[in-house]
Order: C-alpha cells, then structure tokens, then sequence
C-alpha cells in the first residue's frame, strides 16, 4: 500500500500531499522506489537494461550507470540475462535500479534475504547513508541487523502494531520478548566492527 500498489480497505497514504493511489505511475515511479524481495520481469530483460529502466524514470540520472554497476559488483554481469542470475545477482541488480532513480521515498522489503552477509552487510550500509536525506522503510526478520541499522523500529504481531520507537527503546522493552517468545540478552555491542557471530556453548 506505501508502494501505491493495493489501495487500503479504510484510510489512505498520501505522500506530498497526494494519494498515492491516485497518482500517474510515472509520478509514482520518481516519487517512491520500490526493491521488492522477489521480481519476476515479464521479459528475460539483461542486467544492462534492468539498470536503464531503472533509470529511464528519471532520464538526468543515466549517467550513473556504470557508477552503480561498479558498486554493485554488476560489471561482469551486464550482459547476462534475468533468468541466469543466482537469487544475490539479482537483488544487487535491483538494488541499483532503485536507487539510480534517486527517490524520495524508499522502499525495501527483506533487503538482502538473498545475498553472501558482505553484500548484505553494504547494502544496509547503503540504506542507512540513503536515509539521511530521504525517507527509508525496511521490512526485515533479522533483529540484530535492524538493531545495527535502523534508528526506528516498528515491532508487528499477526497484524498489530505492538511497538513503534526509537531502536533503543524498542530493544529495552520487556514487550519484545513476549512478541517473540524468547528471552533476549541484551549485549553492549561494537557498531563499527562487523556482525555478531556467538561462541556455541556447545563446542566448550
């Protein structure tokens, strides 16, 4: 529904003063990018032409390309064909055909499910710098990277709202145990070194 795809039961989501519903797809398409966890195009479009769509929406940003495919790691990639990507390539591939389009609002649902952690690891690294000058939304699973890279939290049960605050707020509230069913530890952590890997006590 942020996307402007499915139009709410009750309400509405308006960006810039303006349903998002009822916009033209091309106002749509330069306001708000999308980067969905899974994409099937209708063509076995190459990498190469997944970028200028991407870019096709806002025709200035074309000469970003090859920026992007260098930090992407797509270089070698451009002249292969959606249906011989591996599930990483492809989100890579559309991580940067989001963004080439310098939206206002962005949208990321499970970004990274499907990359090696270094490549997951900068894509987050990627939104977090994008959010300082435009609005972010990340649906994610993984708690301990939404910990590391996300300044607010929304915390949903079966459909419900059940927290929405600041991220260190939502980690000292006894409420997301409960949502979650497990007892958390909560661990001074390092931010600037990498993810959390335990120790098993099994292996002592």
């Amino acid at each position: 529904m942020l996307a402007g795809l499915r139009r709410p039961d009750a309400g509405s989501v308006t960006l810039a003063g303006a349903d998002v519903t009822a916009m033209p797809a091309a106002r749509r398409g330069n306001l708000i990018g999308y980067l969905p966890q899974h994409f099937e195009p209708a063509w076995d479009y190459s990498v190469r032409d997944v970028l200028a769509l991407g870019a096709g929406r806002v025709p200035s940003r074309a000469g970003l390309l090859d920026a992007l495919a260098r930090e992407f790691d797509l270089e070698s990639l451009l002249d292969r064909r959606w249906r011989r990507l591996s599930g990483g390539e492809r989100a890579r591939t559309l991580a940067a055909a989001v963004l080439v389009a310098d939206p206002q609002l962005l949208l990321a649902d499970e970004p990274g499910a499907s990359l090696d952690v270094q490549y997951r690891i900068a894509l987050l690294e990627r939104l977090r710098v994008e959010a300082r000058r435009r609005v972010v939304i990340v649906v994610m699973h993984d708690l301990e990277l939404a910990v590391r890279y996300c300044s607010r939290l929304l915390v949903l049960c079966q459909g419900k709202l059940v927290l929405d605050a600041q991220t260190d707020r939502v980690v000292a509230d006894p409420r997301l145990d409960a949502t979650f069913g497990v007892r958390f530890q909560r661990v001074p952590i390092d931010l600037a070194l990498g993810p959390l890997l335990p120790t098993s006590p099994f292996s002592r």
